[in-house]
């Protein structure tokens, strides 16, 4: 009987408290879509050139020839026999000034397909189609190799999907990239085959073109090539520049992914800690009747613990839920300032969400243990009596007599408060300060990608980057505001007596207001205060591992 009472409790300690329930539900859930959402971006968008890569069947290699003459039709054969190789393509390829032409056969597309996106192939020796990454329009009449052409296609080459612009052989800005068929083409330069399109095996390499196992088994078969064949030279995706843009910049998002989640942890770790401290004081001779009754203080910590692990669990399915489909859907239009992205893929990197999630529920559910295992130390007797109220010391500010005497009374009632209980005061600064850290270096991060002092990454990353930084600076601020609520929320709970005590004295409702929100701003500011430096910090670190950026970019108004 006195169990099912007791269980009893637990729904009804539930509901009396279910805007706290919320509030540290609403953080969980914050910090776990945060990392869900932002721990599979990167796969978005590496998965998502894979995807399209592989179904082009890309080529893996280009071997250029150091000869004048190029490959010889032997030559070809004999790379054909090396049983690593799947397909070979024989291309003639010639930069000048700022321009490429790549002459091959376009009829055969076993690997390596180009994709129209606009007009119609070849279908006479006096027409060429060029690629998406020039700046020319169809029925265009050009002149390339001392021949006038008419441009009838446009194509999308699987090698290249980024709107940097890549270097020709002379070292110049690759502006236009031009095709010829050999099936309409009919000129001598034809036959000099200066580039392979190689295709290796599928079977022997990763289908993840971005995997560790793909880079060391290609780059082990480059190694083996150069040293059979003294006269080649053996371009990987590694010397792709859209290839490289891509693995760095998925490699800076992960970086991002990886650091501000322990922030989002430590910050809901406090909350928590400080939220359930109180409830579980407020709940003394609660606590006390159940120890009186027989309850074992197992049946209830688990009380307590079940709380907190059911509003962890349901913020995380609910984060996770969120999180994982809307950020990736909205940051990933961004993609489209710095490559040609195709479809956004439909597969999602969960460990994170999951990892973040299972870390909260643990850490959140150890530290609502420990808070009730500390309260019932004393017997059932202690207990039921009222905790009794810190005594009053003199605080720091009390000893600066000069500044003490000249502050009014409500400021002086006001600290002693604030000070009085110092562990509140530690996880309300450590709190605000989190959050606030967070936001700053949110900030920080966006001054960096719109500044056009920003050399050390394409503009086009960072304009991309400055939104990812938005998406940051929105979820801390959200953060913040949940706190400071939270905060304010215990505040007043705790002290209605005291509040009607004000009133009854004659207190406006104004003067008690501001009695109540003057604390709240007190630690809030020093909160502020601890977290600018927290994240000049944390800003400086991530410039360091991102490779970009300069705090000394980061303008006064950002603080």
């Amino acid at each position: 009987m006195v169990k099912r009472k007791h269980l009893k409790t637990i729904f009804k300690t539930l509901t009396e408290n279910i805007s706290r329930f919320l509030v540290m539900c609403f953080i969980v859930m914050l910090g776990v879509s945060f990392v869900s959402g932002l721990g599979t971006l990167a796969s978005s968008l590496t998965d998502s050139i894979n995807d399209s890569y592989q179904e082009k069947k890309g080529l893996d290699f280009i071997i250029k020839s150091k000869k004048e003459m190029g490959f010889t039709e032997k030559e070809v054969e004999d790379m054909k026999k090396n049983p690593n190789v799947q397909y070979i393509k024989k291309v003639t390829s010639i930069d000048k000034n700022d321009t490429r032409v790549i002459i091959s056969d376009f009829s055969e597309d076993s690997f390596h397909q180009m994709e129209m996106i606009k007009g119609r192939r070849i279908e006479n020796s006096n027409e060429i189609i060029v690629d998406q990454i020039s700046n020319r329009k169809l029925n265009e009449t050009v002149e390339i190799l001392g021949e006038k052409f008419k441009v009838v296609g446009m194509i999308k080459n699987p090698s290249y999907y980024t709107m940097e612009q890549e270097q020709t052989i002379e070292e110049e800005d690759l502006n236009s990239i031009y095709y010829l068929d050999t099936n309409y083409y009919q000129n001598p330069i034809r036959y000099l085959t200066t580039d392979l399109y190689v295709k290796l095996d599928n079977k022997k390499l990763s289908k993840n073109i971005f995997s560790d196992d793909y880079e060391k088994k290609t780059q082990n078969w480059k190694k083996e090539m150069e040293k059979k064949h003294k006269d080649i030279v053996v371009l990987s995706l590694e010397e792709n520049l859209s290839y490289a843009l891509i693995k760095s910049y998925g490699e800076k998002i992960e970086l991002v992914a990886a650091i501000f989640p322990l922030f989002f942890i430590l910050v809901s770790a406090l909350v928590v800690y400080s939220t359930m401290n109180h409830l579980i004081e407020e709940e003394r001779a609660i606590i006390g009747c159940y120890r009186s009754l027989g309850i074992s203080k197992a049946a209830i910590i688990m009380k307590y613990t079940l709380f907190t692990f059911s509003m962890c669990l349901f913020g995380s399915i609910l984060g996770f839920s969120i999180g994982i489909d809307l950020l990736p859907t909205v940051i990933y239009p961004a993609y489209d300032a710095l490559f040609y992205m195709p479809k956004m893929t439909d597969y999602r990197i969960i460990a994170p969400g999951i990892m973040t999630g299972v870390i909260m529920l643990v850490v959140l559910s150890l530290i609502t243990i420990y808070s009730s295992w500390k309260e019932m130390k004393g017997a059932p007797c202690q207990l039921l009596r009222p905790k009794s109220p810190k005594l009053g010391k003199k605080i720091l500010l009390e000893r600066i007599t000069f500044l003490w005497k000249r502050l009014p009374f409500k400021y002086k009632s006001s600290f002693r408060n604030i000070f009085r209980y110092k562990v509140n005061l530690v996880m309300t600064i450590l709190s605000v300060a989190g959050s606030t850290a967070l936001t700053f270096a949110g900030f920080g991060l966006y001054a960096i990608a719109i500044s056009p002092k920003t050399t050390e990454i394409p503009k086009s990353m960072a304009d991309s980057f400055s939104l990812i930084s938005v998406v940051i600076i929105a979820f801390a601020a959200i953060l913040c505001i949940l706190v400071i609520f939270n905060i304010t929320n215990m505040n007043i709970g705790e002290r209605k007596r005291e509040i009607a005590t004000l009133r009854v004295l004659g207190y406006q409702q104004s003067e008690v207001s501001l009695y109540i929100y003057r604390e709240i701003n007190i630690t809030t500011m020093l909160g502020v205060l601890l977290g600018i430096p927290l994240g000049y910090l944390l800003l400086n670190f991530l410039f360091e591992f991102l490779e970009f950026g300069n705090i000394k970019n980061v303008n006064w108004y950002y603080y």
